[in-house]
């Protein structure tokens, strides 16, 4: 069921569309190679999703995200809602920002998703992601 009534005005749907969805989320590499949880994701179909990489360390370090990490919650099975195929990947000089961005596809199924964040020699996370209906 879709969150925006059929009356809804350009105000008013743009507001709940910014409280329904998230469509970035941050991750943080802090000293030592220590990664932290970022927040869940909420994505549509065929839309965007970005993660902001914040290296708080003081070494360079490099970030990925691998498609076929993803994990659907309800079967159990791997499966990627991503477009894309090949790994996400950013390098990100100490006290500096980046950014890994990707699509959802259009068919993926609406359904909340594990996957795995790693960074060379840190411990992995996995954080979720929630396909939804708009």
């Amino acid at each position: 069921m879709s969150p925006i009534p059929d009356n809804a005005n350009a105000k008013q749907i743009k507001d709940l569309l910014n409280k329904e969805f998230k469509l970035l989320t941050t991750i943080v590499v802090d000293t030592g190679n220590t990664l932290f949880d970022p927040d869940p994701l909420q994505c549509l179909r065929s839309g965007p999703v970005v993660w902001l990489v914040y290296n708080n360390d003081t070494t360079e370090h490099t970030v990925g995200i691998d498609p076929n990490s993803f994990k659907n919650e309800s079967t159990g099975l791997y499966e990627n809602p991503l477009a894309e195929k090949k790994p996400l990947t950013v390098t990100v000089q100490p006290k500096s920002v980046g950014l890994m961005d990707a699509h959802i596809k259009g068919d993926a199924k609406f359904n909340a998703y594990k996957y795995t964040i790693t960074t060379l020699g840190g411990t992995p996370l996995d954080p979720e992601l929630d396909v939804v209906v708009p």
